[in-house]
C-alpha cells in the first residue's frame, strides 16, 4: 500500500486526491527536483521483517531490492512516461504487490514543446527574412545612391561640355567680329577721312557734310561696338559680380533715352518716357544701364524711320517691371525663341546697321545678375516689345 507520496518534500497524497478508478496518476513539472514514495505491507498475519522491491520502467527493468526500508526516491527525472511499481515479499517467498502501480508523467519544458519549436522556427524565419529584406534594401539604396552620384557626375560633365562649347563658340564669335565687324567700320571710316584730306578730291561743301556725317555715324557704331565688346569680355574672364543697392530707376532710364537722343533723331524716332518722376529699386546701376541702352540702341535700330519708342516701367508687389516698345519690323517666332543665344544669326538695321548679338547676351547675364528676368514679346500693330524685371528691395 502507498502511504505517502512527496515531491520536493511538499506530500500530495494522501492529503491530495490524485488517483483515478484505483489507479494512480502522478503528473510532474520538469522542474520537481525530488519523488519520494513510501508504502507498507498490509499482511498482518506474518510479523517478521518485510522485504521490500521496486522498478521505475522508464529508466530500467531491474528490480532494485530494499533492505528494512520502505521508501524510494528519485531525483530528476527527465521529461516522459514512467511506471512506479513495489511489491512485498510473502510468506511463501513470493513477491505480490496488488494497487501499487503508480503512471508518472514529467511534463516537458516548454522550449521542448512543438509549439515553441515552432515559434522558435518562426522567429528565426522572420529575423532571416528581415535581414535578408534590410540587407537587400540597403544594397538597394546604395545602388540607387551609387546611380545618383554617377547621374551627378555626368550632368555635371555634360555641363562642363556644354560650357566648354559655349566657350569656343563665344571665341569664335569674339575673333570674327574682331576680324569683320571691327575692321570694315575703321576701313570706312578711313577711307573718308583720306577723301577729305586728298587735294585730289574737289568736294563739294555739301559732300563733305554728307562724307562728315557718315563718318560720325561709323564712329559711333563702332564706338558701342567696342564698349559692348570690352563689357562682354570682361564679364566672361572675370566673372564680374553685381553691386546691387537701392536707386533711382527712373532716373537711370531718363540718361540713357537722352543719350540715345541723337541717333533717334537721325531716324526722325521720337522717344516717349512713361514712368513716374522718382521710381526705386534694388539694381546695380553700372549693370542695369548697360541693359537699357542696349535694348534703346536695338529699338533705334530696327525702327522704321518716323517711328516711335515707349519706355514704360511700373512697380509691382515685390519687383519693378520695365518695358520698353518699339515700333519697327518684329521678330519671327524662331528669332524670338533664339533671342539670347550666341549662335543666332544677326540681321541688320532698318538704316542698314549691322548687329553683332552681344547686346541681347550681355543683358540677359546682367538681369539674372540682378535677380530678374528678361523676355521679348511682339508689340501692336508691330515692332518687338523688351520686358525685364528687378527686385524692388
Amino acid at each position: 500500500m502507498i502511504t505517502e507520496i512527496k515531491i520536493d518534500s511538499e506530500s500530495l497524497y494522501p492529503n491530495q486526491i490524485i488517483g483515478e478508478n484505483d489507479k494512480m496518476k502522478l503528473v510532474l513539472n520538469h522542474n520537481h527536483k525530488l519523488l519520494s514514495i513510501r508504502f507498507t505491507a498490509l499482511e498482518f498475519s506474518f510479523t517478521g521483517i518485510k522485504n521490500f522491491r521496486y522498478k521505475l520502467d522508464g529508466i530500467n527493468d531491474d528490480w532494485v531490492y530494499l533492505q528494512n526500508e520502505q521508501m524510494a526516491s528519485f531525483t530528476h527525472l527527465h521529461p516522459g512516461n514512467y511506471t512506479f511499481t513495489v511489491e512485498t515479499q510473502q510468506k511463501n517467498h513470493e513477491w505480490t504487490g496488488d494497487n501499487t502501480t503508480i503512471e508518472i508523467l514529467v511534463k516537458k519544458p516548454f522550449w521542448l514543446t512543438i509549439p515553441f519549436f515552432i515559434f522558435v522556427v518562426l522567429i528565426l524565419a522572420g529575423i532571416l527574412y528581415l535581414t535578408v529584406r534590410i540587407r537587400s534594401r540597403t544594397l538597394l539604396l546604395r545602388q540607387k545612391e551609387l546611380e545618383k552620384i554617377i547621374q551627378e557626375s555626368t550632368d555635371e560633365l555634360l555641363q562642363k561640355n556644354q560650357e566648354l562649347e559655349t566657350a569656343n563658340q563665344t571665341k569664335n564669335k569674339f575673333f570674327s567680329i574682331i576680324s569683320h565687324d571691327l575692321r570694315s567700320p575703321f576701313s570706312g571710316v578711313l577711307g573718308i577721312l583720306d577723301m577729305l584730306n586728298d587735294s585730289e578730291y574737289k568736294l563739294e561743301e555739301k559732300t563733305q557734310k554728307q562724307l562728315l556725317k557718315s563718318a560720325k555715324v561709323s564712329a559711333n557704331n563702332t564706338f558701342e561696338l567696342m564698349e559692348n565688346l570690352l563689357t562682354w569680355a570682361r564679364s566672361q574672364m572675370i566673372k564680374s559680380d553685381s553691386n546691387p543697392r537701392i536707386n533711382n530707376l527712373s532716373e537711370l532710364l531718363r540718361k540713357s533715352m537722352e543719350l540715345k537722343k541723337v541717333a533717334a533723331e537721325q531716324k526722325e524716332i521720337t522717344l516717349i518716357a512713361k514712368f513716374p518722376e522718382k521710381l526705386e529699386a534694388y539694381f546695380d546701376s553700372d549693370m542695369i544701364d548697360t541693359v537699357v541702352r542696349n535694348i534703346l540702341s536695338n529699338a533705334v535700330k530696327f525702327s522704321e524711320y518716323g517711328g516711335k519708342i515707349e519706355v514704360l516701367a511700373e512697380a509691382q508687389k515685390e519687383v519693378v517691371i520695365v518695358h520698353i516698345a518699339d515700333s519697327g519690323i518684329g521678330l519671327k517666332e524662331e528669332e524670338t525663341r533664339k533671342l539670347f543665344e550666341i549662335n543666332k544669326e544677326t540681321r541688320r538695321g532698318t538704316g542698314g546697321e549691322k548687329g553683332t548679338g552681344l547686346g541681347l547676351i550681355i543683358s540677359k547675364e546682367f538681369i539674372e545678375k540682378n535677380f530678374g528676368r528678361i523676355w521679348a514679346t511682339p508689340n501692336s500693330p508691330k515692332g518687338t516689345v523688351f520686358h525685364f524685371t528687378i527686385p524692388v528691395k
